[in-house]
């Protein structure tokens, strides 16, 4: 019986062992299959050159992408050098009447802001108690550089660049009129209200009319003449709100209203006015040719006459006005 029991406890030893012996075993070949395996792909990865190491992208080259998109996004909004060919002018169309009172609005607040220096003129005189024909060096600084950095503002149009022109511009006209309403010297009124004003309309003035010729051809002729009312409409408004504004307010608070009606009005300007061509190439700067043509002379030389005669009954004549 003994001998029994002890054969069969010899067996179940020995069943244990190989069963050990087996896991052994099987944990080997598993671990020889992955070795294989890891060695496979690493042959594979140097067997296969053609593919490109593509290394992640770094902070720096990710940051440096996004700069780059939203630069090229704000330039693609501010120039019109993503625009094609939009092919013939509308003439007419909703867009094409808003770029019509836009413009209108332009000339409004700086021709007709011009055409009040009468007003100004006389108060100045007053004030300041100095000659008329100093005073009037202010506006008559204000109107030549309006139309002087016309002849060259103009250009920026067809480069592409009228966004950002007539920022700038507006800019310098706002700027100008807030300073005007701190200035209580000569000197100072003449840098802000001559100069500072001067500069803004010249620069954001032709562009905008050269733009409103752009939406329109048979009507052209109609477009700009109600697009150049608001010189005459802010000929009247300006020199009202001034005489009206002055005894209530005083002049530092009249010339704010004024500077705040430019602001809100000129704000719609650059929200809505729309360039609608592509930039071109544009000619000589002063095209000397032009000179050879005796009828343009000509003419040139009676608009030059007319505009002197013009502007100096302008500034003076509220001077022989009733108190």
């Amino acid at each position: 019986m003994m001998a029994l029991i002890m054969e069969t406890a010899a067996d179940v030893s020995r069943q244990t062992t190989d069963t050990s012996i087996g896991h052994e075993k099987s944990y080997d070949i598993e671990k020889d299959a992955a070795s294989v395996s890891e060695r496979s792909e690493r042959i594979s990865s140097v067997q296969a050159p053609d593919e490109a190491y593509q290394p992640p992208l770094s902070k720096t080259t990710s940051h440096k992408s996004v700069v780059e998109i939203t630069l090229s996004r704000l330039a693609s909004h501010l120039t019109t050098r993503d625009i094609r060919d939009p092919g013939p002018p509308p003439d007419g169309g909703f867009t094409a009447w808003l770029q019509v009172f836009l413009c209108w609005l332009v000339i409004l607040n700086t021709w007709g802001f011009v055409l009040s220096f009468g007003a100004f003129q006389t108060y100045y005189s007053e004030t300041l108690n100095m000659d008329p024909s100093t005073v009037s060096w202010i506006g008559s600084i204000q109107a030549w550089l309006m139309f002087f950095l016309g002849a060259f503002s103009g250009r920026a149009l067809d480069a592409g660049l009228f966004r950002p022109t007539i920022i700038i511009g507006i800019l310098f006209q706002v700027i100008g009129m807030f300073m005007m309403s701190l200035s209580t010297k000569y000197w100072q009124l003449f840098i802000t209200q001559g100069v500072l004003t001067g500069l803004g309309g010249g620069i954001f003035f032709c562009p905008s009319l050269g733009l409103l010729s752009t939406y329109f051809q048979k009507r052209r002729g109609i477009a700009l003449g109600i697009a150049t009312t608001g010189n005459s409409t802010g000929g009247m408004i300006f020199p009202l709100m001034v005489q009206q504004l002055l005894p209530k307010l005083g002049f530092a608070w009249t010339v704010r209203v004024l500077a705040f009606f430019n602001l809100v009005s000129l704000a719609l300007v650059i929200a809505f006015m729309k360039p609608r061509l592509p930039p071109r190439k544009s000619g000589p700067i002063i095209e000397w040719s032009a000179v050879k043509d005796i009828p343009y002379v000509l003419f040139v030389a009676a608009v030059f006459l007319l505009i002197m005669a013009m502007y100096w009954v302008f500034y003076y004549v509220s001077n022989f006005s009733p108190r």
